[in-house]
């Protein structure tokens, strides 16, 4: 690991340290799928009638492949 590399040999929060990690892992983790649960359930607004056809495209596309980074 990476913290072993940058802290000293006899650190003995190397584990807390690690659960942490975890923990806040989970949490990120939670927060998507709350995240994608309210956009799945809620409204959502029509983009300008300005916009042409591609720039719908590429703007939807956009956005769902934010969706699969987060996944």
């Amino acid at each position: 690991m990476l913290a072993e590399k940058i802290l000293p040999e006899d650190a003995n929060y190397l584990g807390s340290l690690y659960d942490i990690h975890k923990s806040l892992g989970i949490l990120v983790l939670g927060l998507i799928f709350i995240r994608i649960y309210f956009r799945i359930t809620t409204y959502v607004p029509a983009l300008p009638r300005e916009f042409g056809k591609f720039e719908v495209k590429i703007a939807k596309l956009t956005h769902y492949s934010f969706y699969v980074l987060l996944i």
